[in-house]
């Protein structure tokens, strides 16, 4: 069972750990000054929500459990300090009296290695977990051009998922639904209240490769190779067995783990995730996109987003549509392969109107109450028309108006070509160019910055609970910037006028 008493309060974890600093700071000053940033994320990280989160999977009845919220707290210090194996850690808070001290714990009562992982797999909530003996799975076959990315398995699932979600069904956020939950009370809605996700803010979204330690071919249980049969399909020993084979697009080449799937958002400043999924290696990021923006408006339902914005690989009528119901408008990359199948007579690739001299037409703003786009002459509204061509040749044959040829183009007609704000305008290109690479760089935290890829885990239980732990160090890291409060620098102050 989990007791209120036993999870001590955010205001008295802050007032504990400023008295003890301040015992020890004449004594440990460079220790202290070492562990600055990560005293700054913890003085931060608000943990009584996470209590009315994670207190239903505690049993009512047996001994009581202890140092959870610290488990929690110690568990993103962790991660702040790269370090991805608990058993390491363990040995480390045993070790270092100041790091035990700033996570909570009396430095001579630290949990043990199976109650930090007996933690980690309370939340997990699947029933059962993959078995370790399975068959090996074959490659998918390579793109017909390798710079692009595997279709998906079964054509029309987009479609029948959208089709699903429209109807008023939201998609589970499966096992990791507690950590997802997790991470939006202790690090996103915070966020939202700091004004670092603002209000109607943009979304951005794109998957990444997320290679497994482990190896591709399993180990081999058979006798196979003995009797002189080296390529079998016997069942093999897999250390991850949820990993799956997928095509890395950019680098191009396979790569054996997952696809970290990511939504997050900019406010010009920070990039921040909102949330994360990750399926496996060969599923396409279109799938996952409805997927993770279903489970995203399931977490939180009355906040409001206005742009989605995706690569072409996203391009498909069913997302725009997806779009729509979430009143989401989509600013999503062409895709060459479904604009070849999709030509309508006077329209250019971007969906703008071709006038009967043979150019774009110029947008002329969206009328809500008819949901059309009006679209006006060039000749009378493009600045530089005159300089360029001089006067409209056929001008008296074109319109007989001096307002010149409008003409409307419908987004319920075609989702793809007729957008709001309409595609290859100004607005479009700005929100495009400005937004589309915050999810890369958001990835490139996770996987890069805070050194995910060298993390030796073995499971999809463990991975999620490192990339949510990550993305609450991102979060973390936007609010002492944000804040520019040194907890380190008051201790020294306060050291001095002691003196």
């Amino acid at each position: 069972m989990l007791k209120p008493q036993h999870w001590i309060p955010h205001s008295l974890y802050q007032k504990n750990i400023i008295n003890s600093l301040r015992s020890l700071y004449d004594s440990y000053k460079d220790r202290i000054n070492e562990y600055s940033e990560l005293i700054d994320k913890l003085f931060y990280l608000n943990l009584d929500d996470a209590y009315k989160v994670l207190a239903p999977f505690y049993s009512h009845t047996g001994r009581p459990a202890k140092f959870q919220a610290e488990i929690l707290r110690s568990l993103v210090a962790m991660t702040h300090l790269r370090i991805y194996s608990i058993t390491k850690w363990v040995k480390k808070l045993r070790t270092d009296k100041i790091l035990a001290i700033i996570c909570g714990f009396d430095p001579d009562d630290i949990p043990g290695i199976g109650t930090f992982y007996d933690f980690l797999d309370r939340f997990w909530l699947a029933n059962s977990e993959p078995s370790n003996v399975r068959v090996p799975h074959s490659k998918p076959k390579k793109p017909s051009k390798q710079q692009d990315k595997l279709p998906p398995r079964h054509p029309n699932v987009v479609r029948d998922i959208v089709r699903k979600i429209t109807s008023g069904r939201n998609v589970s956020l499966g096992p990791q639904k507690v950590i997802s939950i997790l991470f939006s009370e202790i690090a996103v809605k915070p966020s939202i209240k700091m004004g670092l996700v603002k209000p109607n803010s943009v979304l951005t979204s794109d998957g990444a490769p997320l290679e497994s330690p482990s190896n591709p071919y399993g180990k081999k249980l058979c006798d196979c190779f003995k009797n002189g049969i080296k390529h079998c399909n016997c069942k093999r020993h897999f250390s991850d067995p949820s990993a799956n084979w997928g095509w890395d697009s950019y680098h191009k080449r396979y790569f054996f783990g997952y696809t970290l799937y990511t939504i997050s958002t900019n406010n010009n400043h920070y990039d921040l995730p909102l949330h994360f999924i990750l399926p496996q290696a060969n599923r396409h990021d279109s799938v996952s996109a409805v997927v993770a923006l279903s489970q995203l408006k399931a977490i939180y339902p009355d906040y409001n987003f206005s742009y989605f914005i995706a690569d072409s690989a996203h391009d498909n009528i069913a997302t725009y549509k997806l779009c729509r119901f979430y009143r989401l408008n989509p600013i999503i990359d062409l895709n060459p392969k479904n604009s070849s199948k999709e030509k309508i007579a006077n329209l250019d690739s971007y969906g703008r109107p071709i006038c009967p001299l043979g150019l774009p037409m110029v947008n002329w703003g969206y009328n809500k109450d008819r949901c059309r786009i009006k679209w006006r002459c060039p000749a009378l509204t493009r600045k530089n028309f005159k300089k360029q061509i001089g006067e409209c040749p056929i001008k008296d044959r074109c319109s007989s108006s001096s307002y010149g040829r409008v003409m409307y183009t419908y987004p319920e007609v075609n989702p793809r070509l007729f957008t709001n704000p309409p595609r290859g305008s100004n607005l479009w290109n700005e929100l495009y160019t400005r937004n589309r690479s915050s999810v890369e760089r958001c990835i490139k935290r996770i996987l890069v910055d805070y050194e995910l890829e060298k993390a030796r885990v073995y499971s999809r239980k463990q991975w999620i609970w490192r990339i949510a732990l990550v993305c609450i160090n991102i979060h973390l890291d936007a609010w002492i910037d944000f804040a520019r409060l040194n907890i380190v620098e008051s201790l020294t102050s306060w050291a001095e006028e002691v003196a």
